[in-house]
This record gives structure tokens, C-alpha cells and sequence, in this order.
């Protein structure tokens, strides 16, 4: 597959702040790449300008699925590196994406230690890295970085955290438990001078309302230290993923041919290959060679009637 570049951000009810975002955005826009922005529900719906492409959400969904949309847009699309941004947050200079599609690991998140006024966050410090990472305790959120080949693993952003926290570190958790990267929460070193975050800089607020958001880390940060803890490595789906339907009736003889066909699964294996997705087999007698629908990474669930 050709390389590609997709950048997503996230939007709700911030009208300003993604009129800058998309201006830094477009000024630093590598070659090619893809420009995509959700607006979850802003009311009135987000200003999007000529040649960017919209993904709009009638009413809020929450960050999780915000985020999804953005993966499934840029999967869709063809793309290989893909950006998750916040609206609060954009590159600063030319060439920035280059040491996150250089980067080995498939999943890289940009991360901050310190306030901008110097003032450490709390809950995040550098424990260790090589030449071109740093590894962390704790991650951010504002972009986070991934190799299509790390969606196709474990999917996107999981929507049992609701209308959102703790999410991305989840994804972080999953793609470390899967074996895919080399620490969970990394970034590459110096970010700080490719990207900037107005969180960081305590110039925006959130959108989520306090009591909200405290609720939903009271409700949600149990959920991912005990998946974090049994190494859980599962797959979210990140939007409606296609599946076909098919039935295999061997019991009885063919009308046509007059004969019974063996319900050898080898026969099928064509049609599981044709298939870009999941297919889900209906058949009314244990299959011969099951094995040979599974094969070459093919997804297919069988049913005995």
C-alpha cells in the first residue's frame, strides 16, 4: 500500500480555536495527506473551509466515538499514518509528522511533563527512552499517533468509556499488551518543539463540564487499570464494519446436480479471500478442514444449524 497521511481533529463547540487549529494545520500540511475534521455536535456546526473533509455528528457522541470517526474516515481513505489531534492543538513547523512516520513504533502519543509555566502536571515523568523516543508513566491525549497496521490489531477507541477518559491511555494499553509497541506510553523526543498544545499552556478549558468529567474518571479509570493489569489486549471497533452472510447446506443432495456436496471448508476458502472483512458462514454439518477459513488472516465466524 502507498503511503499515506491523515490528520483528524476533534471538535466541539470551539469555533475559534479550530479556525486556528485548521490555519496551522493547512500551513504545515504534508504533501498529499488527507484533512479531516469531526465535529461532534457543535451547535451551530462547525465552519469547515474548501478541500477539508467533514465528519459531522448531529448530536455529541463523546470523545470515544469523535475518535472513531476520525480512524474510520482515514482507514477508509487508504491511509497508513494516521493523526488524531484535539482542536487545541496543531503542528508548529514544517516537516513536523517526520520523526512520528520514521518512528519504528506504530504508536506514538504526544506528551508534555510540565506546564507551560514550568509547573510539573502530576502524574507524568520521562522513565527511560532510546535515540529517538522517550517513554513515559503517563500519556496526554491531544495527539495521538498511529500506523494503520496498529488499527487493523486493536481497532480505535473503546466505547465502554462512554462519552470519554481514559480512552486513548486504553489504546495505548492494548497496542503495548498486543505486543506491537515497545512501552506503553511513548513520544518522539522534542515534540514539544514540533507541536504545541493549549492545554499545556492552561489557554483553553475543556468542554466537558467539571462534575462530568469527574464522574466519568471516578467511573472509567477502574475499568482500564483492571484491563491494564490482566495485559488485555482486545479489539474496539472504531465504526460500522461490514459483514457478509452466507449458508453451506451440505445435509441434503443438490437439487441440480443431484448429489451431496462434502462439507469440505477448503471449497470455501475463495470466497473467504474474496472478502475485505467478516464473513459469517451458516452451514448445517461440521465442517472438514475448518482451518482453512482462518488461514492468511481471514475473519470468518461459522454457524452450525
Amino acid at each position: 500500500m502507498q503511503e499515506k497521511i491523515g490528520i483528524a481533529i476533534t471538535t466541539h463547540n470551539r469555533p475559534a480555536i479550530l479556525k486556528k487549529a485548521l490555519t496551522e494545520q493547512q500551513r504545515f500540511l504534508p504533501a498529499g495527506a488527507l484533512l479531516c475534521v469531526v465535529d461532534d455536535g457543535s451547535t451551530p456546526p462547525a465552519k469547515i473551509p474548501t478541500g477539508v473533509y467533514c465528519v459531522r455528528h448531529p448530536q455529541a457522541k463523546g470523545i470515544p466515538a469523535a475518535k472513531n470517526a476520525g480512524i474510520q474516515a482515514l482507514m477508509e481513505a487508504g491511509c497508513t499514518h494516521l493523526f488524531l489531534f484535539d482542536d487545541d492543538a496543531y503542528p508548529l513547523c514544517a516537516n513536523w509528522y517526520l520523526p512520528y512516520i520514521r518512528s519504528p513504533e506504530p504508536h506514538l502519543c504526544a506528551i508534555f511533563t510540565h506546564w507551560a509555566d514550568g509547573t510539573p502536571v502530576g502524574d507524568c515523568q520521562v522513565i527511560g527512552g532510546d535515540d529517538q523516543h522517550l517513554w513515559y508513566s503517563h500519556a496526554r491525549g491531544y495527539l495521538v499517533y498511529l500506523h494503520r497496521s496498529a488499527v487493523e490489531k486493536v481497532g480505535g477507541m473503546d466505547s465502554i468509556y462512554q462519552t470519554g477518559y481514559e480512552e486513548h491511555l486504553d489504546l495505548s494499553d492494548r497496542l503495548y499488551a498486543a505486543g506491537l509497541t515497545s512501552w506503553r506510553y511513548m513520544d518522539v523526543k522534542d515534540s514539544d518543539k514540533l507541536l504545541y498544545s493549549a492545554d499545556q499552556s492552561h489557554a483553553v478549558s475543556t468542554s466537558q463540564p467539571q462534575e462530568n468529567r469527574l464522574q466519568l474518571i471516578a467511573r472509567n479509570q477502574p475499568i482500564r487499570l483492571a484491563r491494564t493489569q490482566a495485559n488485555y489486549a482486545g479489539f474496539a471497533s472504531y465504526g460500522a464494519r461490514r459483514l457478509i452472510l452466507t449458508s453451506w447446506l451440505t445435509t441434503q443432495a443438490d437439487s441440480q446436480r443431484g448429489q451431496k456436496t462434502k462439507p469440505d471448508a477448503t471449497l470455501l476458502a475463495p470466497l473467504a479471500d474474496s472478502v475485505e472483512d467478516k464473513l459469517a458462514l451458516f452451514h448445517d454439518e461440521p465442517l472438514q478442514n475448518a482451518d482453512a477459513l482462518t488461514q492468511n488472516g481471514r475473519q470468518v465466524d461459522g454457524c452450525l444449524l
